[in-house]
Order: C-alpha cells, then sequence, then structure tokens
C-alpha cells in the first residue's frame, strides 16, 4: 500500500433533520477519495410541554401527552371514579351490569353484577318459642316451626343433635315435641334449640328448665308441740258462756226480790 493517508474530509451536508421526537442523518465525502462517511443527527432536546387539551387513558390511568408528541406521558394519575349506575338489574336468574365513570377523563368502567338467586326462605317458629318447663312435671314441651318437615334435618339443644328417641314430630310445618323425660336431663337455665332444615336452613328459639318444686317440711325440734286447753275457760270472742252467768244473775237477783216482796205483804 503506497502513499497512504488519512481521508480528507469536506463539511458535513445534512441529509435528514432531526426533531424533537427523531433522529435526523448527515454525510461528508473525502476531498481526494470521495470516499463517504455517514452520520446521525441526535433528536433535538427540549422541555416538554403538556397538551392539557386531551386526556388520555387506559384502563388504570390518564395524562397528558407533550406538545413535542414525543411519547412523553405527563400528569399521568389513577382514574378517579364515581358512583356506579346499574345498566340492567340482576334477577333470580339473569345477571345485570352496571357502569362509573373517572370523573376526570369520562373513562367508562363497567362490570357484571351477579344474578341474586333464589332468595332463600325465613322460618320463624310460630309456637312454643322461650317455653319453660319445670323438672319432674311430667309435661313435654312442644313448639311449632314452618320448615318442611320433609326437610327436617336434627333438632339441636345447645349445639348438640338430640337423639330422635327424645321427642316426636307430626306435620303442620313442623310440630316438635320434646319429652319430659328429656328435658329433665338438662341443667337448670337457659338452653338454646335449633330446627336444621336442608339447604342450611334453620329456626332458633331459647327455652328455660327450672328446677324442681319441693314443698317446705317442719323441722322436728323432739318437743310436744300439743297444747292442751282448759275446757273451762271460754275461747277467745266467744260471748256464750258471758251471757249465760249474765242470765243467771240476773234471775238470781229477780228470786231474791220475790221473796223479799212476799215477806213485806205478809
Amino acid at each position: 500500500e503506497m502513499d497512504k493517508a488519512t481521508h480528507t474530509f469536506g463539511e458535513w451536508v445534512t441529509d435528514t433533520e432531526a426533531t424533537e421526537t427523531t433522529t435526523g442523518s448527515k454525510h461528508r465525502d473525502c476531498t481526494i477519495c470521495n470516499h463517504t462517511e455517514i452520520a446521525e443527527i441526535p433528536v433535538i432536546s427540549h422541555t416538554h410541554v403538556a397538551d392539557t387539551t386531551t386526556w388520555y387513558d387506559n384502563d388504570t390511568d390518564h395524562w397528558h401527552k407533550c406538545t413535542a408528541d414525543d411519547g412523553e406521558e405527563m400528569d399521568k394519575v389513577t382514574h378517579a371514579y364515581g358512583e356506579w349506575v346499574v345498566d340492567t338489574p340482576a334477577t333470580e336468574t339473569a345477571k345485570g351490569s352496571q357502569h362509573r365513570n373517572c370523573t376526570v377523563c369520562n373513562h367508562i368502567d363497567t362490570e357484571e353484577i351477579p344474578a341474586t338467586g333464589v332468595t332463600p326462605e325465613k322460618l320463624v317458629i310460630t309456637a312454643g318459642a322461650g317455653s319453660v318447663h319445670q323438672i319432674s312435671n311430667g309435661k313435654d314441651m312442644t313448639l311449632t316451626c314452618t320448615g318442611k318437615l320433609e326437610d327436617l334435618e336434627g333438632i339441636y339443644v345447645d349445639g348438640k343433635l338430640v337423639d330422635k328417641s327424645n321427642y316426636t314430630l307430626k306435620s303442620g310445618s313442623t310440630v316438635l315435641t320434646l319429652k319430659a323425660s328429656y328435658l329433665d336431663t338438662l341443667s337448670a337455665g337457659s338452653h338454646t334449640l335449633k330446627f336444621q332444615y336442608k339447604d342450611n336452613l334453620s329456626a332458633d328459639t331459647t327455652f328455660t328448665v327450672t328446677e324442681k318444686n319441693i314443698e317446705p317440711t317442719k323441722p322436728d325440734t323432739g318437743k310436744n308441740d300439743t297444747v292442751i286447753k282448759d275446757a273451762a275457760s271460754p275461747k277467745t270472742g266467744d260471748t256464750s258462756n258471758t251471757m249465760l252467768y249474765l242470765s243467771l244473775v240476773l234471775l238470781s237477783g229477780g228470786a231474791v226480790v220475790f221473796v223479799f216482796k212476799r215477806k213485806f205483804i205478809a
């Protein structure tokens, strides 16, 4: 390689002007061999200015773009939604829909409303709620619930399943009779009772068990408490003997006067 030397380039020539968002390009040629060198012109630097006339958004945020349209997202924040507005109400079998708007950029968020399903029946105890049983009184306790007898799964007292031998059932909704022999095994105080049905339906109440009623007995003092009364003494408040004595006195006085008068005449 003879007469080898470095290129001697002329001035740069702009081929594509750079902008605030895109690069440009330029070239220069060697003045001896005409070799061409190409170079990139950087994006023109600038201060971002938000275009506040338009909001841009996605499902989570909204923002302004730079006026240079350089892809800069300015003033970016999360949506601020208002209240839900129901568009189509849900029914027992069909789904509904609702929407809400961002109060800043008006972005619309939509949501499905689940079907309500069949409203469960509310069961009620119509008779016997709050009953009271006294131990050893021999009386059963009867309660009536609006649930269907064929759907009854069990009777619970204080959270424990009651054995079927301790009660009887009959239809008319559900008529439950707790046997006195079972009630007598419970402690004195308040107890809970639950009718448990299929589909997790139930009805609850309370009842009370009281202690056995015991008649008070007279304590044995070891003394003979028999009182012997004087037969000759008149009873308090009895005036019959007093009147008898008074009559005898008057008769005696009359007899004395009669005898005295006869002697006087004689």
